[in-house]
């Protein structure tokens, strides 16, 4: 931190890694939580569980990870990923992805997963696509009325596979995404597209809380 010229303040703490974290970041009102992640899968991970993911899965405020890699990351980030399904918790992560990119003169790629895995039968999948151009085409308006340079995209099939395949394949830098923050059994049965980005994308993810942070159209409304 020093080498770029940032204040820090240090602090130690005893306890459960995850309970701990979250406590101490609520009562230094952090403005965002930065983690590594081990991208565990299957049996080793359940068994080591992850620190990273029940602090994704319930900090109040946004959280950056990123997987440790052999070389220095590259921290210029020129096309930032932002999934969407239209829900509060996307439109939270896209109001996020694009006041970032506005700071640091990136494009926003707004994406959206039509989720085949849940029923092929045809009626479904045109709400379900019709649902898909309307997310990443509020994104693309809210992007352009802040000047930031915008592209939409929608694929069909698993949403976690999805955005990880179309990040690697698309020079994607960084990924916003919206998270429930279910937890118990809630979690088990939706499963969370997430955590599973989280663990499986080679580039760094934010998470963002849609119920801690404005809608974007909430937002919106504030700003006029």
């Amino acid at each position: 931190a020093a080498v770029h010229d940032l204040d820090t303040v240090s602090a130690v703490r005893d306890g459960t890694p995850a309970r701990t974290i979250l406590r101490y970041a609520e009562e230094e009102d952090v403005d965002l939580v930065s983690m590594g992640t081990h991208g565990r899968t299957g049996l080793r991970r359940t068994l080591l569980g992850s620190v990273t993911e029940r602090v994704v899965r319930k900090a109040e405020r946004p959280v950056l990870t990123a997987h440790p890699g052999e070389e220095e990351p590259d921290t210029d980030y020129d096309r930032i990923l932002v999934a969407t399904d239209g829900g509060p918790e996307s439109r939270a992560a896209a109001r996020a992805a694009i006041d970032f990119a506005a700071r640091v003169d990136a494009e926003v790629v707004a994406f959206s997963v039509i989720d085949t895995t849940i029923t092929r039968e045809s009626a479904f999948v045109n709400a379900l696509e019709g649902n898909s151009h309307d997310a990443v085409r509020r994104v693309a308006d809210e992007a352009a009325e802040r000047d930031v340079a915008v592209e939409t995209a929608v694929r069909e099939g698993s949403p976690a596979e999805g955005i990880v395949d179309y990040a690697e394949d698309h020079r994607i830098d960084f990924v916003v995404m919206g998270t429930h923050g279910r937890t118990g059994l809630d979690r088990f049965l939706t499963s969370s597209v997430a955590e599973r980005v989280i663990r499986h994308a080679e580039m760094p993810v934010l998470t963002v809380r849609g119920d801690v942070v404005e809608p974007l159209e909430e937002a919106a409304d504030t700003e006029e």
